[in-house]
């Protein structure tokens, strides 16, 4: 009988294990972790591809709709998208209750934190699904969230702005009555001030300190190595978030059921890094334009740039596909992706490749 370790049972940590209890699969499974109840703030979005590969139904408490594009507090498109689109407003924290309530009766849960390197002699399989406290390599934000009172109902919207100063995002959703407004960039290391700041200049919401959340966002490629002897990394721990928005919970939740699959099917871990070809390849190309948008001091450049992009690039942006070529073409307009170096168009091309290898 295998014996198989889980370091971290937040969203990827918990969907693998509820897909291996669900399938009854005869392993030990060992589930580490030192929170008894889940919490991360975040944006509490999901996209309906992650509905197929969720063990468990999340609780959509919103749907949305309206959707609007700004650069530095500026709108520059909007446009909605129908239902079966719609990014889906969830309770997070009771998704990851549910996906526990699936696993905690039939496998051991052990309350503490856990080095997987450290534990890796003691099973036959660890598998890393500690988030951003997984990796010291992959570089990391520090992003604010609250949870406010509105002064005024937006209804099925979302703002999404993106600041090309401090090449961060802000953004404001309903959440069931109240609104999800939250704020990180790379180059602010306090985002409470500016998340309050962007609260105070919308007013759309009541600012209330005590509300506001912090948590660390991993914004980078993903590791090379999705596997390292018998330990395996998924979601986040493996760099899997797309950088520029900042999606996780959909790549955190794919990528642990493809690694179920794995496991319940008995098939060998090469396969696993194959399967998530599509999930590297879009977060290796966001991470590269996130590195190359820090490494441009010209806002301005970048604001024009975002600006002469179309709806339809906008669109299957926010449905997890970037279109590099026409964000490329609309970079050479004002001459932004003249300016990066050739280091990092060199480094990204390494990285891409090495995902048909």
């Amino acid at each position: 009988m295998q014996k198989i370790a889980i370091a971290g049972a937040g969203v990827a940590g918990s969907n693998l294990a509820a897909w291996l209890a669900k399938s009854n699969n005869p392993a030990q499974v060992y589930v580490y972790d030192p929170q008894l109840n889940y919490q991360k703030p975040c944006g509490n979005i999901l996209l309906p591809e992650a509905l197929e590969y969720l063990a468990v139904k999340p609780e959509v408490t919103n749907f949305i709709e309206e959707y609007e594009i700004w650069v530095n507090n500026k709108k520059i498109v909007s446009f909605s998208m129908d239902k079966n689109s719609s990014w889906m407003v969830i309770d997070k924290e009771k998704l990851v209750s549910s996906l526990r309530e699936a696993w905690i009766h039939k496998y051991s849960f052990i309350r503490k934190p856990v080095d997987p390197y450290e534990i890796r002699s003691d099973y036959e399989l660890v598998i890393d699904s500690r988030g951003p406290f997984s990796s010291n390599a992959l570089r990391k934000i520090l992003v604010a969230r609250g949870i406010f009172e509105p002064k005024r109902d937006i209804e099925d919207r979302i703002i999404l702005n993106f600041d090309t100063v401090n090449i961060g995002l802000s953004w404001i959703f309903p959440y069931r009555d109240k609104l999800n407004i939250g704020y990180g960039a790379l180059k602010v290391q306090n985002p409470v001030e500016r998340l309050k700041s962007f609260v105070e200049s919308t007013g759309m919401g009541v600012f209330d300190k005590s509300a506001v959340r912090t948590s660390l966002l991993t914004i980078d490629y993903p590791l090379s190595r999705a596997i390292e002897d018998n330990v395996v990394r998924t979601g986040e721990a493996l760099g899997l978030v797309l950088a520029l928005g900042g999606e996780g919970n959909r790549l955190a939740i794919m990528s642990s059921k493809i690694l179920a699959d794995i496991i319940i099917h008995n098939e060998n871990l090469d396969v696993y890094k194959k399967r998530l070809r599509r999930l590297f390849r879009e977060s290796v190309k966001q991470g590269f334009v996130l590195k190359l948008l820090s490494s441009i001091n010209d806002y301005k450049a970048i604001e024009n740039a975002m600006s002469n992009l179309d709806v339809g690039f906008y669109k299957k942006f926010l449905l997890g596909s970037f279109n590099l070529k026409k964000a490329f073409l609309a970079g050479l307009k004002t001459g932004v992706f003249l300016r990066g170096s050739m280091r990092l168009y060199l480094e990204f091309i390494a990285r891409y490749l090495s995902l048909f290898i």
